[in-house]
């Protein structure tokens, strides 16, 4: 792995981490879930650009689907956190993911796109997951 992969996957899993100890109510998880997902969230939307410039990706395609998973972040930050709005943030961030999904599957046959399907994959999956835990 590359230092860039690095540094989106490591806040990527605390936060992970931080959300799901603060659905099952751990002191002070909370905190670190705000942090994290904070840091997370504005490494995937401005600093996008920088962190993949050398994939191959047109810039506005890039813009776009790095918007959506800075979104899906924040729609898990609501959904770890209890705050208000929680099923509104859930459902933009599928609207979003779904345009990421689209100009991903258009672009399939070019092999810089398909990291970034998987990704929109992993959000969805994950958005749905902690969507059905807080709902049912």
């Amino acid at each position: 792995m590359t230092k860039k992969q690095y540094l989106e996957l490591i806040p990527l899993s605390i936060f992970l981490l931080a959300g799901l100890s603060a659905l099952f109510k751990v002191p002070y998880s909370g905190l670190i879930a705000v942090v994290f997902g904070g840091v997370t969230a504005t490494l995937y939307c401005p600093l996008s650009l920088w962190l993949y410039a050398s994939a191959g990706v047109s810039l506005i395609n890039r813009i776009l689907i790095d918007v959506a998973y800075s979104l899906a972040i924040v729609a898990l930050l609501f959904c770890f956190l209890h705050w208000a709005n929680w099923q509104f943030e859930c459902i933009m961030s599928y609207g979003a993911l779904l345009v990421a999904v689209v100009i991903c599957a258009a672009n399939y046959s070019k092999p810089a796109y398909k990291p970034f399907l998987w990704r929109c994959v992993f959000f969805a999956v994950l958005i749905t997951l902690v969507y059905t835990y807080r709902k049912f």
